[in-house]
């Protein structure tokens, strides 16, 4: 619902008809918005969304400043010298920060919705270059086949899931004969996903919420866990 309704308004917002749209891309997305409940069944990040344009007040000033920034300095931006000087400057220092997070996550990002954007945005730049090449190989990531067809999902949270079951195990009192080999691979686990190649002052030793190529997010809580299991299997 979140990607259909979204996607509808705006080809909408672009000036494609109610009844227009490539391979009748706005009847389809209509009919099935109403079909699953209407557009009141998104999610409430797409009710934010849609509430900034719909429901919360514009003052007339707002209205005006946005209108003027569009419609008369969007030329200007666009064209000599100021598409040198101003535009591309502001581009390539946004692609630079893509760059990093791409770079230190492995090119998985911070997650499904972010992965998509700075994915398109490194096609854009280059639809033959290295980036967007590395972007593709990680899709594979967040994708996989159910019963109803092809979902997405994020990127997972396999170390804290790890560290919570290797606790519930030490906690459960069963005996090593038991609960033994599982330990071992937990350990093995949580050590082998452990952030060693990041700066030392920020991450390094640290352990992400997901896992080593992710690099990203090392939550206190994570890297707590990942302290407690060892220490408890050391016992």
């Amino acid at each position: 619902m979140f990607c259909t309704a979204l996607n509808y308004i705006c080809l909408r917002m672009l000036g494609i008809g109610s009844d227009e749209g490539d391979n009748n891309a706005c009847p389809r997305a209509r009919k099935w918005i109403l079909d699953h409940g209407s557009v009141t069944q998104i999610p409430s990040w797409g009710k934010t969304w849609l509430c900034a344009d719909l429901y919360y007040p514009h003052p007339f000033i707002q209205d005006l400043m946005w209108d003027a920034l569009y419609i008369f300095m969007e030329p200007v931006l666009t064209r000599w010298p100021f598409n040198k000087l101003i535009r591309k400057k502001a581009l390539d220092v946004t692609m630079e920060h893509i760059h990093y997070e791409d770079e230190n996550s492995r090119y998985i990002t911070i997650g499904c919705v972010e992965k998509v954007l700075c994915m398109l945005a490194c096609w854009v730049e280059d639809p033959k270059g290295d980036h967007y090449k590395k972007h593709l190989a990680r899709v594979q990531d967040y994708i996989w086949i159910a019963e109803d067809g092809l979902k997405m999902q994020s990127f997972g949270s396999q170390e804290w899931d790890c560290g919570f079951s290797v606790q519930a195990l030490l906690a459960s009192n069963l005996s090593l004969d038991e609960i033994g080999p599982a330990l071992k691979k937990g350990h093995f686990f949580i050590k082998s996903h452990k952030l060693r190649t990041i700066h030392p002052a920020t991450s390094n030793q640290c352990t992400a919420i997901s896992r080593k190529d992710h690099g990203l997010f090392p939550i206190k809580i994570t890297v707590g866990k990942s302290l407690i299991v060892p220490l408890k299997d050391s016992r």
